[in-house]
């Protein structure tokens, strides 16, 4: 079983320990894509006997792009067909890794890179990230339902490392990413085909710290209030800062 943990197109996150439980219950290898959720949200993966986890060095790690990183049990290794190519196997780098090499040269300063946020993680904690990317998502939501706007995905399932909010009908995507970008040099994620100008998307994993989310609110305040619609001035910006407070 292989699916997304974290779907940042939607801002949406699946439901791991459930999906967990039933592979277990039916012996089945489980394939994880974290890419935007390891280091953001809580991936237990020894507990949830996750075979395969992956995710990627630019996201809630803040590393610059460029890597793939992976946690491979037995079960998933013992399992794997032998490969006759030579890159992109994956036995071939456990094994060199047991040697403490790897199968070619790597991108160095990419790990030197890795290596560095790595560091600035665990001076903060794991724990700690964890828990401030989800009060900066939960601050996120707030502000948006103060200023009448609607979550894209059930709160149940609501991202903790991206927002998904829909626009109102009548307000057009350029009306505020495009005036927000613009005006203020901030740039908002908007959403993908099929569903292309029916929402946007506020990223708050990695390094995004609460004073980014301020001052993404308070442009879309003035790029909403400029479009027509209508709410009460300064609630959205008032809520970011209750959040923010509580925080401190």
């Amino acid at each position: 079983v292989a699916f997304t943990h974290n779907e940042t197109s939607t801002g949406l996150t699946n439901p791991l320990p459930e999906i967990s439980k039933i592979c277990q219950k039916h012996g089945a290898l489980l394939v994880v894509d974290g890419i935007t959720s390891v280091g953001g949200i809580d991936v237990p993966v020894d507990k949830l006997k996750i075979d395969i986890c992956i995710t990627g060095s630019q996201k809630c790690i803040a590393a610059p792009a460029g890597l793939a990183l992976l946690s491979v049990s037995e079960k998933a290794l013992e399992a794997m067909h032998e490969k006759k190519t030579y890159y992109l196997n994956l036995k071939k780098h456990v094994e060199k890794l047991r040697d403490g090499q790897t199968p070619y040269t790597p991108s160095v300063h990419l790990h030197l890179a890795l290596l560095e946020a790595l560091r600035i993680l665990k001076e903060e904690g794991l724990e700690n990230r964890i828990k401030r990317t989800a009060k900066i998502a939960e601050a996120c939501r707030a502000a948006a339902e103060a200023i009448n706007l609607e979550l894209l995905p059930d709160k149940k399932y609501a991202s903790n490392t991206v927002t998904a909010i829909k626009y109102p009908k009548g307000i057009e995507d350029k009306e505020i990413r495009g005036f927000i970008k613009k005006e203020f040099g901030i740039i908002l994620a908007g959403s993908q085909a099929p569903h292309k100008g029916e929402f946007f998307r506020i990223g708050h994993m990695g390094l995004v710290q609460f004073r980014e989310i301020l001052a993404a609110f308070g442009a879309l305040e003035v790029a909403f209030a400029k479009a027509g619609w209508k709410f009460e001035r300064g609630s959205a910006v008032a809520t970011v800062e209750e959040h923010m407070l509580k925080s401190l």
